[in-house]
Parts: structure tokens; sequence; C-alpha cells
């Protein structure tokens, strides 16, 4: 297991910009309509503590005033430079795309409390959702699953963020630390923008 943190962390600290390819979709957990005009991605670890308390604590306003109302789509990426963060997308890939809302909301709001129960949260996540338990203690089984191979080619690249929480708004990712008066100051600038162009 300690090896295959070694490399990820490797790969995650040799990267410097901001041009790069996200992960597949299956590992994205998104709300609101594609077609909306502005497109937000927050890339976030579980086992960051900004992120956690960011998703408690501001989502549910942006989700009120701007993902409800069709005006933001909004995708949660995780990035995959820690282990509980990569045991998690492994149990993305046993679920639909509903069963991937309530697992993160579920694991959002326990994982702050028993960070070091990771594996039994994420396991006892999928059994409520109808899912076998997974051997995400198992280096074998990590190494063979479609999420260590995606989480590796991702973090092998030369681009990607350096610091989690981090906001991409319109495919423009944002070095300032994301907080709901920044994220709120985004959106108005790009629906502002869509209006003058109509």
């Amino acid at each position: 297991m300690k090896k295959y943190l070694l490399v990820i962390a490797i790969l995650f600290f040799q990267v410097s910009g901001y041009c790069f390819d996200k992960l597949p979709s299956q590992y994205q957990v998104t709300y609101g309509s594609k077609e909306a005009p502005i497109h937000i991605t927050e890339y976030f670890s579980f086992n960051c503590l900004k992120c956690i308390k960011f998703m408690h604590n501001e989502f549910a306003t942006i989700q009120k005033k701007y993902i409800d109302t069709q005006s933001v789509y909004w995708s949660f990426h995780p990035d995959p430079a820690d282990m509980l963060t990569l045991q998690a997308l492994i149990c993305l890939d046993h679920l639909t795309d509903t069963q991937k809302k309530v697992f993160f909301e579920v694991i959002i709001s326990q994982i702050d409390k028993a960070r070091d129960q990771g594996e039994r949260i994420l396991n006892r996540t999928l059994n409520s959702l109808g899912v076998d338990s997974l051997p995400l203690e198992d280096d074998t089984y990590i190494e063979k699953s479609q999420a260590f191979e995606a989480v590796y080619q991702y973090l092998k690249q030369s681009d990607i963020v350096d610091a989690v929480p981090t906001i991409e708004v319109n495919n423009r990712v944002y070095a300032n630390f994301p907080t709901l008066k920044f994220i709120e100051k985004k959106i108005q600038e790009q629906l502002s923008s869509t209006q003058g162009k109509q």
C-alpha cells in the first residue's frame, strides 16, 4: 500500500500548471443541468478539511441560488493524491449516477468526524446502497482496479491542480481559495457576460 501512495505522491508533487485532462466523468459527482451557461468544477479531496467544510457550509447556498435555477452546472472532481480519495473512486465504479450522489453526500456528512475509519465508512455506505463491501485495504485489488489506472493517467500529466480546494469556472482555473463570496463573484461575472452577448 505504501509504495502506491509513494508513486501517487511523487506524480502529484511534480505538477505545476493548469492544462490537463480531467478524470473520466464516472469519477465526478455532478449537480444541475449540462445546458447551464456556467460550468464549475471543484477539485477536492476527502482528506481536505477545507474541502469538507466548504461542502458542508457553502454548497447548499450555491445549489439553491444557482444550480437549482439552472444557472450553474457543478462538478465535484476528486483530486486522488491520497488513499481515502482513491478508495472512494474505486467505490464509484460500482454505483449508478443516482447512487453516486447519495454515496458522496453520506461520505461528506460522516468523514470529518471519523477520518480514521475511512474504509469502514466507505463500505458501510456501499452496503446501504445495496452494494457488497469491497476489499479496499487490499493492495492487489487496488492496483488492478479501473480507478487506479484512471488515477495513474491523471496524475502523470504535467499540469494538474496543485492544491485543493481549487475552482474552475467555464474552463478557467483560479488560484484563489474558493470561498462562497469568491465563487458568487465569478458566477455574477459570467452571468453578466452571458447577458451582454444576448
